[in-house]
């Protein structure tokens, strides 16, 4: 494992996505031959972390069979801050934008309109609600600096 001040990253995780209104710090890994972005989303410990566009996709069970922690995505709040600890800085986010949306093929929709990719995003988290009729949080997360470790303060 390697240690940051604040989070502590896994062996072959590539960060830890943290959001301190939650006290939530939930280790993301990049999916691999060897375990795909279902496996990673479908383990209870763990979160998808993938390359989407020019940002990047988190994506995650809330409260579904799989979901050991409970997001709770629908308490978030607009301009909330998150946090990706990596081995070598800390990446600060502000929430700008969040949907609880509806999946129909590859089109996803909120009150009857077409929302999916509705905002830019640096960091996208996808967090999918419910096993039957198909429904996901889209939260949509804007780049906001750098933290020093020594500075950080939550």
């Amino acid at each position: 494992m390697r240690r940051t001040v604040s989070a502590t990253i896994p062996k072959d995780a590539v960060g830890v996505w943290h959001l301190p209104a939650q006290n939530m710090f939930v280790p993301v890994y990049s999916p691999k031959k060897v375990k795909t972005a279902q496996d990673i989303v479908d383990d209870k410990y763990s979160a998808a972390y993938m390359n989407w566009g020019i940002g990047h996709l988190i994506a995650d069970h809330v409260n579904s069979k799989h979901g050991a922690r409970k997001w709770k995505v629908d308490e978030w709040k607009l301009n909330d801050r998150a946090f990706l600890f990596l081995p070598n800085n800390i990446r600060r986010y502000v929430l700008t934008g969040l949907f609880r949306v509806k999946v129909e093929g590859s089109k996803y929709t909120h009150e009857g309109l077409s929302i999916f990719p509705r905002q830019p995003a640096d960091v996208l988290c996808v967090c999918c609600v419910e096993e039957g009729p198909k429904e996901n949080y889209l939260a949509y997360f804007r780049f906001d600096g750098i933290e020093d470790e020594e500075c950080l303060t939550l």
